[in-house]
């Protein structure tokens, strides 16, 4: 299916009285998890954005945006300097680098 057609699923899912009664959900809050190609990704920033700006102004519902790749990063920069980490992609490979970076976050998800 087309991004843009799952963006737009996406906003009217978030809207139902379902999705904000948490129902199906096993009584949590109600989150959705949006995955996209990485050269997608201004188009859903743009969405993602206007998306916040509506709903809270039009609608009363607060939306909490987790980027999970700023989260990320921010993970790794509290654990290594960037320039450590550039040092250790040149040296070592991307492959490496990519194990590396799965061992830094798997401990911070324990």
């Amino acid at each position: 299916m087309k991004l843009e057609k799952r963006l737009e699923l996406f906003k009217e899912k978030i809207k139902t009285k379902d999705f904000l009664e948490c129902k199906g959900l096993g009584n949590e809050i109600p989150y959705w998890i949006f995955d996209y190609e990485p050269e997608k990704e201004l188009l859903v920033r743009d969405t993602i954005s206007k998306l916040i700006s509506s709903f809270e102004s039009k609608h009363s519902i607060k939306i909490t945006e987790i980027n999970l790749y700023d989260l990320c990063l921010k993970i790794l920069s509290q654990k290594l300097a960037d320039e450590k980490l550039i040092q250790f992609e040149k040296k070592k490979g991307s492959d490496a680098l990519l194990e590396k970076v799965r061992l830094i976050l798997n401990q911070e998800a324990t």
